[in-house]
């Protein structure tokens, strides 16, 4: 007997619930969520479809745009960040690695958010959901984001400072350098949690960690070794190491090394095809510490614009790539 009167209270308190999501009334949190869920304490955004399920998918969504991600049950955007990847003066759009930390911040970040209110209207049958966010809860997540970003920032600098050698202390800048546009995302959503618009200032700035990277490399000291395949390219390397800081020197312990392998051209469907690869070295005293090897395919209506083209393409390659085979 007990255990059918627990039975019908939840069949009732069950029904209680159905009725109020299909009332007929338009709820008042579908014009105005503050009403319910005060801007001072939380973040939110409603989404509509045809269905419970994408009504709740697009609430999520439409609140994650809030913090510049968006996210569906279909795609998620990718973050691109602008960064300095060419140390020569030259700004590339990038899918960065350090990228997926940004997002799985994003993500962590999104945990937080709760399906508050769902509707359907009996009319039109549509579906409508309230997503929300406590902003104290999203404010934690993002502290602690920033406090685990500012501990490596710390770790870096440590290093960097107790190292003797040029080129590790170049490289630690640049590790710094990496963080910094992640450091800014959250400093961005903290702004948008916080209604004063508050947020945690980096002990470092961009300008000053490029500075001290710059630094270093003005006292690392290279030799170049150029393969016969690419020594049309010998004075376009010795430029971009230039253009880095760093010092050239006939001998050194340490040795940039460029080769470039050209396929024959091919016919295709109409179209000439250059395939090649560009392969970057750095070596220290004969042994390689890094090694970058990017192949690259160009398309041309005759044999010698696709030759041009591959020219082009590798000098491309070399100038993109040349800071990371020193730096990273």
């Amino acid at each position: 007997m007990y255990i059918i009167i627990i039975f019908l209270k939840v069949l009732m308190l069950t029904c209680i619930a159905a009725c109020a999501n299909l009332s007929a009334e338009r709820p008042s949190w579908l014009d105005d969520p503050n009403s319910v869920y005060p801007q001072a304490e939380y973040l939110s955004a409603s989404g509509s479809a045809d269905t419970a399920e994408k009504a709740k998918d697009r609430a999520m969504a439409n609140t994650a745009k809030i913090f510049s991600v968006t996210i569906s049950s279909a795609s998620r955007d990718v973050l691109q960040v602008q960064q300095n990847t060419d140390i020569n003066n030259k700004t590339e759009s990038v899918e960065r690695s350090a990228q997926m930390f940004t997002n799985s911040i994003a993500a962590q970040t999104m945990e937080g958010v709760n399906i508050a209110r769902e509707w359907r209207d009996p009319k039109t049958q549509e579906y409508y959901a309230l997503a929300i966010i406590s902003r104290a809860q999203a404010a934690n997540k993002l502290r602690a984001a920033l406090r685990g970003i500012d501990e490596a920032l710390e770790d870096l600098a440590r290093r960097a400072n107790a190292s003797a050698q040029p080129l590790e202390k170049a490289r630690l800048y640049n590790a710094m350098l990496k963080l910094m546009p992640d450091r800014e995302a959250l400093q961005e959503k903290m702004r948008i949690v916080n209604l004063q618009g508050l947020a945690y200032p980096a002990e470092y700035t961009v300008n000053a960690l490029e500075n001290q990277r710059r630094l270093a490399l003005e006292q690392v000291v290279v030799s170049i070794a150029v393969t016969e395949a690419a020594m049309a390219y010998k004075s376009n390397l010795e430029a971009g190491l230039n253009a880095l800081g760093v010092k050239l020197a006939p001998t050194a312990a340490l040795q940039v090394s460029l080769d470039i392998k050209m396929e024959p051209i091919t016919q295709k469907d109409g179209w000439y095809w250059l395939r090649g690869e560009v392969v970057l070295s750095l070596n220290e005293n004969a042994v390689t510490i890094n090694r970058i090897a990017e192949p690259f395919k160009v398309p041309a209506t005759t044999k010698e614009e696709a030759m041009v083209r591959g020219l082009r393409k590798a000098d491309e390659v070399i100038s993109l790539r040349l800071n990371e085979v020193l730096l990273n």
